[in-house]
């Protein structure tokens, strides 16, 4: 027999386009098939493990717990884990385990306590990413590396103590771990790899032993209130960017054994007043605290922080590296040698109260962005020969107001001029058909050439007899 509820459809609940029917059958089916669905989700929820072990290593942990004690039976704890429980706070690791995985732990926001059994020889990359509420680690004396960003981003860790058998740190390990103090870098580290201790803003003492070779890329850069560091005689390459923008750095040895120092090395470094090379070293040398190669030829890094307006170096120098003058906060006035060819990228970027700098005729490379950003800079005489300004080499330049710029230019990149709301009048060497050609090879973020004044067919000793 077929009932049907229309009546009351039609009275309550009808509207013009639906169904004005169901069947009472078809109703009561649909509820049993749901309550037989939720009650079989449920069970499954309840006899779901709390521990996902298969011989011996922990898959996975299913609860929601803020205290876990791992079971005994455990040997491994696998990759992703405990990824991403965000109740636990406390974890006991049996000493069953000798192995924690890949981001095991990642993400476990709000895990303040952790000891790991000397019983763990491997834990891997990436294992307590982001726990931002551990404040303290305690490593195993058995573990032998710390692998790469096994830390990061542990902003309240405070203290770590690296085991006297580690030979490599990471890339990225400790880095962002804003509330490190201090580290000790025992003898058994011979790497400490790119990026480590990036970003560790609250680092003030690190101290290296003896095996140490290789300071990674970045390896201490950001750190701004590091302001002493001894590298030890052991250190062979300093990679680029190791202590760039270490802002409270005040001095640097370079010991007789370094070999190989990457570009912007100790860029940034606006307390550093001088470098000093030791007299044995066959690749580096300085002189009045300017960082040179061995041969005088190449000016690697002048710091930021030295005293006086002006500098002069040595005659030999061909080459001013990437970065070299970088954010000098004293420096006012530079005249470069004449045998000086290539002005690297970044060369003198930074610099708040450089005002003028000059150079031969001989310089016929200028470096991305080497002028970037000198907002004290009023003119600037480039060198017969110059075939190209690359990208960005006088951007934020605000009271550039002369440029001196030769017929041998014949391509203007990208932002070379952009931001240089005071450029009045451009001293070309060329006529004017040369100038509209050479505008139709220049990029955008120019504009401040097509405002300024062209003053064509210049020389420079005609220029000089109108400044007079």
């Amino acid at each position: 027999m077929n009932l049907h509820i229309s009546s009351f459809f039609h009275r309550k609940n009808h509207r013009p386009g639906t169904p004005a029917s169901l069947p009472v059958p078809l109703i009561t089916a649909a509820l049993i098939a749901v309550t037989a669905a939720v009650m079989v989700l449920t069970l499954r929820t309840a006899l779901r493990p709390t521990f996902r072990i298969r011989r011996g290593e922990l898959l996975q942990y299913n609860g929601s717990a803020a205290q876990v004690v791992i079971p005994d039976n455990v040997t491994a704890i696998g990759d992703n884990a405990f990824r991403g429980c965000e109740n636990l706070i406390d974890v006991t690791i049996p000493e069953s385990v000798t192995s924690i995985g890949t981001s095991a732990f990642r993400g476990c926001t709000r895990l303040k306590v952790l000891t790991i059994p000397n019983s763990v020889t491997s834990i891997g990359a990436d294992a307590f990413n982001g726990c931002r509420s551990l404040t303290t680690a305690a490593l195993p004396d058995s573990l032998t590396e710390i692998r790469s960003y096994t830390f990061i981003y542990c902003d309240k860790l405070t203290a770590v103590t690296i085991p006297g058998h580690v030979t490599a740190i990471g890339e990225g390990a400790f880095a962002g771990c804003a509330s490190l103090s201090r580290i000790n870098i025992p003898r058994s580290v011979a790497v400490i790899d790119d990026s480590a201790f990036a970003n560790c803003t609250c680092l003030t003492d690190v101290q290296m032993q003896g095996a140490l070779t290789k300071i990674g890329a970045y390896a201490f850069c950001d750190c701004e209130n590091l302001a002493a560091i001894t590298i030890p005689e052991t250190v062979t390459s300093i990679g680029d960017h190791a202590f760039y923008y270490d802002e409270r750095l005040r001095s640097i040895q370079i010991p007789r054994t370094v070999t190989s120092i990457g570009a912007y090395a100790f860029y940034g470094c606006r307390s550093l007043s001088d470098i000093d090379v030791a007299s044995r070293n066959r690749d580096y040398t300085s002189r009045g605290g300017v960082l040179y190669n061995k041969a005088l030829t190449s000016v690697i890094c002048y710091p930021a922080g030295k005293y006086g307006k002006s500098c002069r170096l040595p005659d030999t120098v061909t080459t001013v590296e990437d970065g070299a003058f970088g954010c000098c906060v004293n420096l006012r006035m530079v005249a470069l040698p004449l045998r000086v060819v290539s002005i690297g990228t970044r060369a003198f970027s930074d610099c708040p109260l450089l005002e003028s700098v000059t150079m031969s005729d001989g310089v016929t490379s200028v470096g991305a962005r080497a002028f970037a950003k000198c907002p004290a800079l009023t003119g600037i005489s480039l060198s017969d020969g110059l075939n190209t300004l690359n990208e960005g080499t006088f951007f934020g330049c605000a009271s550039l107001a002369r440029v001196e710029m030769p017929a041998s230019v014949r391509e203007i990149d990208k932002d070379a001029f952009d931001g240089c709301d005071a450029l009045e009048t451009v001293y070309y060497g060329g006529g004017e058909n040369d100038w509209r050609q050479l505008m139709n090879r220049t990029s955008d973020g120019n504009d401040a050439l097509t405002r300024a004044s062209i003053a064509y067919h210049y020389t420079p000793a005609s220029l000089l007899d109108d400044y007079e």
